[in-house]
């Protein structure tokens, strides 16, 4: 016979090696940013990256389109 059990007061009943409850023991949930931190790494990462190079991709075209209307405005006066 199977031992089952509560896990942190939660209703969910498991055997001896739980799967599928994901409730945070009460010592971890300080660390919930770590924890975070550590399972999202390379999509936050990815992230990052790409938010950095749009950026810079629109400042370049800002800057462009600034460059040209000076230009423009000079060749007009």
């Amino acid at each position: 016979m199977e031992k089952k059990y509560f896990i942190y007061q939660n209703s969910c009943i498991h055997t001896i090696f739980p799967r599928g409850c994901w409730s945070l023991p009460p010592k971890r949930r300080k660390k919930i940013w770590k924890l975070y931190l550590s399972r999202y790494r390379k999509s936050m990462d990815l992230l990052l990256a790409s938010s950095a190079i749009m950026l810079m991709l629109l400042a370049g075209i800002w800057t462009f389109l600034i460059e040209l209307a000076d230009f423009s405005l000079q060749v007009t006066h």
